[in-house]
Parts: C-alpha cells; sequence; structure tokens
C-alpha cells in the first residue's frame, strides 16, 4: 500500500532528503511560507526502516543548468515574493 507524505525542504542549491521507501515525489509547492515536497512512498511496516534517499536540486531562472541535471526529474517551479525556482528530483 502507498501513502502521500509531505517532506519540508530548504531553498538551497542541492540537498538530499530521507523519505519514505520506494519514494516516488509527485509535487512540490510552498505551505504556509514552507517549501515542501509530496511523495508516494511504500508504508507497509516492514519498509518502515528502509528509507529512501532523494537528491533534490533548485535551479534560479536565469541559472545554468550543470550538464549531470540531463539525469534529474523536473518536479515543478514555485514562486515566492517575486523568486521563481526550478525544482528537481534525482
Amino acid at each position: 500500500m502507498r501513502t502521500i507524505y509531505k517532506y519540508p525542504i530548504a531553498i538551497r542549491d542541492q540537498q538530499t532528503v530521507q523519505m519514505g521507501h520506494n519514494a516516488k515525489p509527485i509535487a512540490v509547492q510552498f505551505q504556509r511560507g514552507v517549501l515542501c515536497i509530496w511523495a508516494e512512498v511504500e508504508n507497509h511496516p516492514a519498509y518502515a526502516k528502509l528509507p529512501t534517499k532523494v537528491t533534490v536540486s533548485i535551479y534560479g531562472t536565469g541559472h545554468q543548468l550543470p550538464d549531470e541535471s540531463l539525469e534529474e526529474r523536473y518536479l515543478g517551479t514555485v514562486q515566492q515574493d517575486g523568486l521563481v525556482w526550478h525544482v528537481y528530483t534525482l
């Protein structure tokens, strides 16, 4: 069985987020001023101690993308206070 969970993230170039087993990020948005990723995860008790590490990259509009970004999956674009970020996961 799968469940959707929310994971707060920082606004920085790159970070690793520990999510539930077999996490599949599905959305990124601000919630009450905090940037969050929502992901589908396996929630069977047998998987509780098998987290998935997801690399999150955030690029500002007009910023150059590194070559390794070609391997990343585009998750979404978010805006706050006139700034625009594009979020990718690996």
